[in-house]
């Protein structure tokens, strides 16, 4: 009885989160990933290896999507990479160091109320560590400041997170937290 309670639950969340016409509600699949120069995602990479930060929206529906930036669509703090510190004179306890993001804080302006998805479509950023331009990659033909003379991240253990909120014209929004974990030797 109690299988069949939890899959009565599951069912009316499903239902819930689609429209009357069946369109995912929100609309979109988002995905995110650190990968190797190889375009392989990974969690380990090698001393001097250039990090990708990967990030895409995909349009789940048969139908072009308006979409809005919100407040908490960081792109400056996207992929802001952080070391984990082990125990030392400076930190007895250990704790978190804030590395940077690969990208700069420099943004052109973008005066658009909204930005269009077609049907199907994906959405994809590419951000390289070290500021290689033939790995990186913008929507919308934007352009990404990188930091000059980005030094490679020495062996330890790091992460990066972000969360945002997208908007949409017709559905309910998108909300995610992201967090990576991984490790240069």
């Amino acid at each position: 009885m109690k299988k069949l309670s939890n899959l009565l639950i599951l069912g009316m969340i499903m239902l819930g989160s689609c429209t009357e016409d069946g369109i995912p509600n929100p609309p979109v699949e988002v995905e995110a990933q650190l990968t190797n120069t190889d375009g392989e995602p990974t969690w380990v990479f090698q001393e001097g290896e250039d990090i990708l930060f990967e990030y895409s929206i995909i349009n789940l529906t048969e139908e072009t999507l308006t979409w809005y930036f919100d407040s908490l669509f960081n792109f400056q703090g996207m992929f802001t990479v952080y070391k984990d510190v082990a125990p030392n004179p400076e930190m007895p306890n250990g704790g978190v160091v804030k590395i940077g993001a690969p990208q700069t804080g420099k943004l052109f302006r973008d005066a658009r109320l909204g930005r269009v998805l077609p049907e199907n479509a994906e959405m994809k950023v590419i951000l390289s560590w070290l500021g290689d331009r033939e790995y990186t990659y913008m929507f919308d033909k934007w352009s990404i400041f990188y930091h000059e003379e980005r030094n490679a991240l020495p062996p330890g253990k790091y992460f990066t997170e972000f969360e945002q909120r997208i908007n949409f014209a017709k559905f309910n929004p998108f909300y995610g937290k992201f967090r990576f974990d991984f490790e240069i030797r």
